[in-house]
């Protein structure tokens, strides 16, 4: 039985969430004494990269015991307490729209459906969900296992609050190789690069997929501008963390796959030309393998019978038929066929967010090319070729890239000929923009963690399904188990069996036993749903039905359709009607 879903969180969330967070630098800052990062992290200021470096040492501990199915939530709680002590010593104001909108409500549809459901059911179940039935339980990994340090002390914000700790890391990487004789336009530049569309998405997410960029943006930065500061055996830590961290990475989102294995190429031509190759090197980098790696290897083998190298790269069952029609699915959801449409201009304006924006513009300024940049400049083609052909065509898969290229133009004069000033003209019209919406967006969901009652307005207007999963919880006893085909189950308290399976299971048989298995009690349809097809010789009695329950809402504040819908709640019988799906 589920313990910890989104409705019981109470109003002291964002207070717990900003704990927790300052707790990252608190962690980081022992770190960073304890170990010397220091020592290899050449950053003028090292303390805005602490929650990275917090994030890869937490993980790094926890993950074999996810792996391993002897995750004791104790672990978790003892994480979030530890941080949320630790961040008493760094309560300090930093009032700005990018972290008032890092205090918004969950009301993203993928974090309603599995992110914060996985991090619940980790909590709940100490493991990763291996359930058949739920396919969008398979990308439940590390990232959640994270959160789940938030939602375990009630913290519903600490996600999106890590989120919004990436843009220090960023701002802090462009200021280490700042040339002050040169750039003129500084932080305006600065300002272009976060003002693309695309932060608005990643800062007002809970999902774990922008720190990993701010890792591998620094850990770069460090290879192609300092490594000449740094001794041998400092190359060598550096190795040592960039190992740890990239396999983390890689375990909470395949993506980080390309960028971890473009960076570690060099990084290892790096070790071979100076000569650090040794079996130290190689007895620690193994050691390392073995503690964040090889567990997850063997959990998906136990599981699913899945090699080294599909493990590796997916991160799904795709060996399994029904998984790797689900990976083409993934795959190819909002490719639009033209990449340049994808990353530069959005279909509608409800897509706005969903883009890189005009800053990719400012690379045609540049007009000299050193060995830095060419070698820059080959890593980024080099991603955005493999992505191109093996990768969605959606622009938050070309962050990386994009932040990467920066490090080529955040030193060059935009004011020195028309050209460049007109590149630069059209950035201020993207920061007025941006500004404009990312204004309206904090105002419009951050609001809503001041008490419950602008919480339940928020999340009425902004998350699709919490009204109906309101009347649910309140029709059904926490026993239940629910089959459901609408995607926000993170708002409901019982255990419920999403219906994704439909697309991809087709072998009635399978799908009978499965659901027997899972003891299934009810079933919830609403609207036009055809699952009351399929199901219809399952049913029982019809325990509630509620005409226009619900409405189908988006918190895209140009996509703002508020259909209203019905909705019942029948009794499932199929352990007395054990073939009656056929």
């Amino acid at each position: 039985m589920d313990i910890y879903y989104l409705n019981n969180f109470s109003n002291l969330s964002p207070i717990i969430s900003i704990v927790l967070f300052l707790g990252l630098y608190q962690f980081g800052s022992i770190l960073d004494r304890t170990l010397k990062i220091n020592n290899f992290i050449i950053s003028k200021n090292i303390w805005a990269h602490y929650p990275i470096i917090s994030i890869i040492f937490i993980l790094a501990f926890l993950s074999p015991f996810l792996y391993l199915k002897i995750l004791d939530p104790v672990f978790i709680k003892l994480t979030a307490y530890i941080l949320f002590f630790s961040g008493f010593y760094l309560i300090y104001s930093f009032m700005r729209n990018f972290f008032l909108i890092s205090l918004s409500l969950i009301t993203h549809a993928d974090a309603l459906d599995y992110h914060a459901p996985g991090s619940q059911y980790i909590i709940n179940n100490g493991k990763l969900p291996t359930n058949p039935l739920w396919f969008h339980g398979k990308l439940v990994g590390l990232g959640e296992l994270f959160s789940s340090i938030g939602f375990i002390v009630g913290a519903e914000q600490f996600g999106s609050l890590v989120q919004f700790s990436t843009i220090f890391s960023i701002v802090q990487t462009f200021f280490d190789i700042k040339n002050k004789k040169i750039n003129k336009n500084f932080y305006l530049l600065l300002i272009v690069i976060l003002s693309s569309p695309l932060m608005i998405y990643f800062i007002s997410t809970a999902k774990p997929h922008f720190f990993q960029s701010a890792f591998f943006l620094l850990t770069l930065k460090i290879l192609i501008f300092d490594i000449r500061q740094i001794s041998k055996k400092k190359v060598i830590n550096l190795f040592l963390f960039f190992l740890t961290g990239s396999i983390i990475f890689m375990n909470i989102k395949f993506s980080s796959i390309l960028s971890s294995c473009i960076i570690l190429t060099y990084f290892i031509f790096i070790i071979l030309q100076k000569r650090l190759l040794s079996f130290k090197l190689i007895f620690y980098s193994l050691v390392i393998i073995f503690i964040t790696l090889i567990p997850k290897l063997y959990f998906y083998y136990l599981e699913y019978e899945t090699g080294f190298v599909t493990t590796l790269i997916f991160s799904l069952p795709v060996n399994l038929v029904e998984f790797d029609k689900f990976y083409f699915d993934l795959k190819e959801i909002h490719n639009s066929g033209n990449i340049f449409k994808s990353l530069f201009i959005p279909r509608n304006l409800a897509e706005l967010s969903t883009i890189l924006g005009v800053g990719p513009i400012l690379y045609l300024a540049i007009n000299k090319f050193d060995m830095k940049k060419k070698l820059i400049i080959s890593m980024c083609t080099i991603y955005v070729l493999i992505a191109y052909l093996f990768g969605p065509k959606q622009a938050r898969f070309y962050i990386d890239p994009y932040l990467w290229l920066f490090l080529c133009t955040i030193n060059i004069d935009f004011t020195k000929n028309y050209l460049n000033k007109t590149f630069l003209f059209f950035g201020k019209i993207q920061v007025l923009i941006f500004l404009a919406i990312l204004f309206y967006s904090s105002s419009l969901l951050s609001y809503g963690s001041l008490n419950s009652n602008l919480k339940d307005q928020v999340l009425s207007n902004n998350a699709n399904g919490y009204e109906l999963f309101q009347w649910v919880n309140d029709k059904l006893p926490v026993s239940s188990v629910l089959l459901s085909s609408h995607r926000s189950i993170g708002f409901s308290k019982n255990k419920v069996i999403s219906t994704d399976y439909r697309r991809y299971l087709k072998d009635n048989k399978k799908i009978s036993k499965y659901l027997l298995k899972n003891n299934i009690t009810h079933v919830l349809f609403y609207g036009l749903d055809q699952n009351s097809i399929f199901y219809k010789k399952c049913l029982g009695n019809m325990i509630a039905y509620k005409k226009k329950v619900g409405k189908h809402v988006v918190r895209n504040l140009f996509h703002k359709k508020q259909k209203q819908y019905d909705a019942w709640i029948y009794e499932f019988d199929i352990k007395k009607k054990p073939n009656c799906i056929n």
